[in-house]
């Protein structure tokens, strides 16, 4: 049986590393959230209400945004 040399059991400890991170470069991770006056710290009385879809594929960042309900003027800096 042929033993493995030091350099060639590192050269193949970095090709694994390699080939394991090519699959979670495309990788996908998709997040939810329901926006609610109920679930806001402190909670508060609002009827508006609404939905944040976040989606990470790789290095892109998508971000979806859908409300209703909003009451008042338009919000000016502080």
């Amino acid at each position: 049986m042929k033993s493995l040399t030091i350099n060639q059991i590192i050269q193949a400890a970095i090709l694994a590393v390699f080939l394991m991170a090519i699959p979670a470069a495309n990788a996908t991770a998709i997040f939810g959230a329901t926006l609610l006056g109920t679930t806001e710290v402190p909670s508060n009385a609002s009827s508006a209400t609404g939905f944040a879809t976040l989606t990470v594929t790789g290095d892109i960042l998508e971000v979806s945004l859908s409300f209703s309900g909003l009451t008042g003027g338009p919000a000016s800096a502080a």
